[in-house]
């Protein structure tokens, strides 16, 4: 699969967010050369790895299956 066609494969997410936070968003995206929603994407990604919420939906799921 080519980056364009993976851009495509995406689902739009939409929030809210205050002055202060998209402003902090706007100059870190700009800094690290990356566009918001990449920095978004990886933020939530760290998240949740970080916090275990992946392997929990996974294992939900497995049991779904199973059942």
């Amino acid at each position: 699969m080519e980056a364009h066609d993976e851009v495509n494969a995406m689902k739009v997410v939409s929030f809210k967010v205050e002055d202060d936070l998209f402003e902090m968003l706007e100059r870190i995206a700009r800094s690290r050369g990356v566009t918001k929603s990449e920095l978004i994407r990886r933020a939530v990604r760290k998240y949740i790895l970080e916090n275990g919420e992946e392997r929990r939906i996974i294992a939900t799921r497995k049991i779904k299956i199973y059942l």
